[in-house]
């Protein structure tokens, strides 16, 4: 089991929003990199990608402000660049 303290939360947290979209078959996955620091929650920044997908896909991330470098950590989706 982890110890999780208090200080351990982020009240804030910085996410980011990767739409993904080939411009035609056969094309590498272009994206389209929004952050978002001022969200009421996850659920706003959901609702927020898929008003604004508009077909496309999209990957979700929260900025790990516990790691010294500039770090995001996956919540939903893929990176369709990587594996294919």
């Amino acid at each position: 089991m982890i110890d999780i303290k208090e200080s351990d939360r982020d009240e804030h947290p910085c996410y980011r929003v990767d739409f993904w979209a080939r411009p035609a078959p056969g094309y590498a996955w272009n994206s389209d990199i929004w952050l978002i620091d001022d969200a009421e929650g996850v659920s706003s920044v959901i609702e927020w990608a898929e008003a604004h997908a508009e077909g496309r896909r999209y990957e979700l991330l929260v900025k790990n402000r516990s790691s010294t470098e500039d770090s995001y950590v996956l919540l939903a989706g893929s990176n369709p660049n990587v594996g294919s």
